[in-house]
This record gives C-alpha cells, sequence and structure tokens, in this order.
C-alpha cells in the first residue's frame, strides 16, 4: 500500500482486483493559535469501503469511500495512481491524489459562522459554504528495507485546497491553499 492509505482489510478478490473496508482517523480540531474563538471539532472515525486495481505491476489504482463518526457526519472520498520502482531493499512510489469532500464536510471545516467572526481576535468575516471541496495534489515515498520486518521510509505530499472551501477565510487568510508535508518514518510489517 502508499503511505497515505487508510488501514484497510481486503475482503473481495484476489489478483490485480481487491476490495474491503477502509478506516481513518481524522484529528480533532482545536479552538486556539489562529482559530480563537472558533468552534472545536472532535476527532473522526471514518470507515467505508476501498478498491484496488493494479493494471500493470508497477502501478496501482486506489479508491476510498468513506462517512465520518464523530466530529464530522459527511461523506468523503480519496482517489490515487501509483507508479511503483522495486529495486533490491528499495521501494520508490509517486502518483497523482484527488481528495473529496461532500457539502456538509466543507460546512463543518470551512464555515466561518457570525458567531465565529465575532469571537475571533484577527477580524475574519463570516463565509458560508455551499458546495463539495476537492483537494488535487501528489505524493511520493522512499522506503528502505532494512529486513522483512523493518523498514525506514520517507513521504512527501502536497494537496490544494480548491473551490468554496479555498474561499474560506480559514484557507485565505488564516492558512493557505498549498499544503505540503514531509515525514519520516520507522516502520515494522506484522504477519511477513
Amino acid at each position: 500500500g502508499a503511505p497515505d492509505d487508510g488501514v484497510s482489510l481486503g475482503l473481495l478478490g484476489k489478483g490485480p482486483l481487491t476490495a474491503g473496508v477502509v478506516g481513518r482517523w481524522r484529528s480533532s480540531r482545536d479552538n486556539d493559535n489562529d482559530l480563537r474563538g472558533f468552534d472545536k471539532i472532535d476527532g473522526t472515525v471514518e470507515g467505508g469501503v476501498f478498491v484496488n486495481w493494479w493494471p500493470a505491476d508497477w502501478m496501482r489504482l486506489r479508491a476510498e469511500a468513506r462517512h465520518g463518526f464523530g466530529g464530522h457526519d459527511s461523506w468523503v472520498g480519496d482517489f490515487g495512481a501509483d507508479a511503483i520502482v522495486r529495486a533490491d531493499r528499495w521501494v520508490l512510489t509517486a502518483g497523482p491524489r484527488l481528495g473529496w469532500g461532500d457539502a456538509s464536510f466543507t460546512r463543518k471545516y470551512f464555515e466561518v459562522t457570525p458567531l465565529e467572526a465575532s469571537r475571533s481576535p484577527l477580524g475574519v468575516q463570516a463565509f458560508s459554504p455551499s458546495g463539495a471541496s476537492w483537494s488535487p495534489g501528489a505524493i511520493v515515498s522512499a522506503e528502505y528495507r532494512v529486513n522483512p520486518r523493518w523498514s525506514l521510509e520517507s513521504v512527501g505530499s502536497y494537496r490544494r485546497v480548491t473551490g468554496d472551501a479555498a474561499d474560506s477565510p480559514i484557507v485565505a487568510d488564516l492558512g493557505s491553499r498549498d499544503q505540503f508535508s514531509v515525514s519520516l518514518s520507522v516502520r515494522y510489517s506484522l504477519g511477513q
């Protein structure tokens, strides 16, 4: 799997087409720093289904559809393609990504109510989005397998917030439409 896959359990299919259940954790949003005066959003468990398709040994396509339970009760999805190169102990992947959240998700995370605008010390304006949110981007990873169970992995990703979400003061005034992430991790694989 790719480093940004949800926690998955395959239930159907063998070979190039598989499907199953998937889960993700979306962290809470606190009302501190630039978001002072905003309503807090609790952490959310997102559960749903995934489909993987391997049209070639070096390419994987994946789609996830999930529903939130807890902080939000919206539908979200992630779509991606990965080119994969395996060389000795190295596994290199790269590919495009597209995240989606329904209108309820966009309102939950990007709306600024008049009350929140009045409580914010940063002078943001009230904002009410009406549509779904889309976030196209890309991810690149390099994994070095120390042995069959242990590996080191570095990941770089980029996402661009678009649509109504990009016009929210939370993004346009307090944050950025461009979202970058870099990580370095040690991984241990079970059951190999």
